[in-house]
């Protein structure tokens, strides 16, 4: 939106302000004659001031390029005041960045559109009340950037619209964004950072999306939320969809999260019952992960149901988490007892290598390996048990046996001293082919 002239004359009926005063001046212009309103003129380029006259005859002027973004932003968006500058690269600038050099910057370039667009012409008190504006720094959430607030919207518009056609390079070159783009709302992660009380609740295994309103409602309920509390931007729904390779789908995967602020302190999560078309058919296991709450331990004993460490009286979780583990590693040791059966053949040859090996070492072979080629869970100075981390890493690599689980594997004693060192030497030296357990 290019300025209209003004004289230091006194105001007319229109006003010094006035969008009518503005809208009659500018319909005297060539623009005018070309079929180009108001919120449709290309922006002039500041760099590009007017030739002098030849012999007091006009000079023609081609038409200027048309603008890369669109022009009628301005009315869209009565609030275009407010610019942020950011890296075009992505990187940070600091949140106490220097903003002397983008003021001198600024400055410089408000001075060239004002003399482009005639604001000399202006009153005084006028001009400076146009070219006025504020630098400061911008922090929202992770985001960074050096904010520009103008007092006029005409001259933010053309700033804006100079740096989208030519990018500002201070040391590094820029981008140009509105406010309103840069302070966008912030993700349930980043607002969770600034707020402690935040919680982002999630519910997985859905049967019905339907019944989704209903679990807000349970959840409203336990956390005591008023009215107010549970309404807009501070309550909100999320029914989760199925990413593939980091892309969203349509599909929703039977998870929805809640996000919203514990304001009365809860202590408890809440054990929220599970529909079928409305109909209860069990509840949300929090030992099962079908309910979480982010960054927060939930006990799997639903009649304590505690958030973090506070636990009631005579509360299971404990026993019930050992419960789950032990069945847990009973289903690991299954699976890999089916993976031992399907490679039989191999394990045979690795078992006769093993005795071989163990033969040469002049060290005891492990009976229990010898019968199921698997190594002894508990402590075992025989061979291979005794050095299983290592064969783990040298003969094992890339067998059926990195399936293993950890917790199969031999536990390995205190590290021998020094003198159990040279005895076992010496023992070996005497031509005992076999070694005491004693340490």
């Amino acid at each position: 939106m290019a300025y209209a002239s003004r004289t230091a004359a006194p105001a007319t009926a229109s006003g010094l302000g006035s969008d009518a005063g503005m809208r009659e001046a500018a319909s005297k212009r060539p623009a005018a004659a070309a079929g180009l309103g108001d919120g449709d003129r290309p922006v002039r380029s500041p760099t590009a001031a007017a030739p002098p006259e030849k012999h007091g005859a006009p000079q023609l002027h081609p038409p200027p390029p048309p603008p890369t973004t669109d022009n009628n932003l301005i009315k869209e968006d009565p609030s275009l005041r407010v610019l942020v500058l950011q890296p075009d690269d992505g990187s940070k600038i600091s949140g106490e960045a220097d903003t002397e050099d983008y003021m001198n910057m600024l400055r410089a370039q408000v001075e060239v559109i004002a003399k482009n667009n005639n604001l000399d012409l202006w009153e005084a008190e006028a001009q400076k009340t146009e070219k006025d504006f504020d630098v400061r720094n911008a922090v929202h959430g992770k985001n960074t950037g050096i904010l520009i607030e103008f007092n006029s919207q005409k001259m933010a518009y053309e700033i804006y619209m100079h740096y989208v056609q030519n990018a500002l390079i201070l040391g590094f070159k820029h981008k140009v964004l509105r406010a309103r783009d840069f302070y966008t709302e912030l993700e349930p992660e980043m607002l969770r950072e600034e707020n402690s009380n935040l919680l982002i609740l999630y519910l997985r295994n859905i049967p019905t999306i339907a019944n989704v309103s209903a679990y807000q409602r349970q959840v409203i309920a336990h956390f005591k939320l008023t009215d107010e509390e549970a309404k807009g931007r501070l309550f909100r729904t999320e029914i989760l969809r199925t990413e593939l390779a980091g892309e969203k789908t349509e599909n929703r995967d039977g998870a929805v999260q809640f996000i919203f602020e514990n304001t009365h302190n809860i202590k408890t999560y809440p054990v929220i019952d599970m529909l079928l078309e409305g109909e209860k058919i069990g509840t949300f296991s929090a030992a099962r992960r079908q309910i979480t709450i982010k960054g927060t331990d939930l006990c799997p004993d639903a009649s304590c149901a505690a958030m973090g460490n506070m636990h009631k009286m005579g509360c299971k979780g404990k026993e019930l988490e050992a419960q789950r583990q032990q069945a847990r590693e009973f289903a690991k040791c299954k699976n890999f007892d089916k993976v031992l059966g399907a490679n039989r053949a191999q394990a045979q040859a690795l078992r006769i290598g093993f005795k071989q090996a163990a033969m040469a070492k002049k060290m005891n072979f492990c009976k229990n390996f010898n019968a199921k080629a698997v190594p002894c869970q508990g402590e075992c100075m025989a061979y291979p048990c005794c050095e299983w981390p290592e064969i783990m890493e040298t003969e094992l690599d890339g067998t059926f046996y990195t399936e293993l689980p950890a917790f199969r594997w031999p536990k390995r004693r205190s590290k021998p001293g020094k003198a159990t060192k040279e005895n076992r030497a010496l023992r070996r030296a005497a031509g005992n082919g076999t070694i005491d357990e004693e340490m």
